[in-house]
């Protein structure tokens, strides 16, 4: 669901002041989040690095669900669509091959020695 931030309140503490922290003793921060789309609902989440420079305003794209603890019913939720800048480089890099290799030049040679230069071999796994 694309929704825009009405308001955004991140929290690394709880009530008495002690970091929240996972099973395995690491830290973690939450999100509270209110959207203009269901402006009474409030839904939680987990702070990670898609979500580190949300703010008021920002339009977003979320997966929200609903979970009922007792009579009680929360809503959370989860970051959709957003694929880190690293994965769209190693996109283009292998689209970028991919010409070179399926793609034959008109004086049939394949295009490999031109592709060199273009492709980003910070975020080669190799």
């Amino acid at each position: 669901m694309e929704c825009t931030i009405k308001t955004i309140i991140r929290k690394d503490k709880n009530k008495e002041g002690k970091p929240y922290v996972n099973k395995k003793g690491e830290p973690f921060t939450l999100i509270s989040l209110q959207v203009e789309e269901l402006p009474s609902e409030w839904m939680s989440g987990f702070a990670n690095d898609y979500n580190a420079e949300w703010k008021t305003g920002d339009t977003i794209d979320i997966e929200i669900t609903e979970k009922k603890v007792g009579e009680r019913l929360f809503k959370n939720f989860k970051n959709l669509s957003k694929k880190s800048s690293r994965l769209d480089t190693i996109e283009a890099n292998i689209k970028k091959l991919m010409m070179a290799v399926f793609t034959k030049k008109t004086d049939g040679s394949d295009g490999l020695e031109e592709i060199g230069d273009s492709v980003d071999a910070d975020v080669s796994p190799f």
